[in-house]
């Protein structure tokens, strides 16, 4: 079974020689996961944007102003 998020391992075979997780954030948004992100000292990448990166469905020139959901605007659909 797959996570929802890339494990420490994944993100560690992703980021060869780094081990200070900033360090590792800026690696990962350098190689265009720009929503990586740290969040309680763990590094935090969706498995769904690391496949579209790897796919090209995430290049700059695709994006069209998309940012992700917006969280507010979800809790008001419901």
């Amino acid at each position: 079974m797959t996570t929802l998020r890339l494990t420490a391992e994944e993100i560690a075979e992703l980021c060869p020689g780094l081990t200070q997780p900033a360090a590792m954030v800026r690696h990962l948004k350098e190689q265009g996961f720009v929503r990586a992100r740290i969040q309680a000292g763990q590094i935090i990448l969706e498995r769904a944007h690391y496949e579209a990166v790897c796919r090209g469905e995430f290049a700059a020139g695709n994006r069209r102003g998309y940012d992700g959901p917006r969280i507010a605007s979800l809790a008001q659909a419901s």
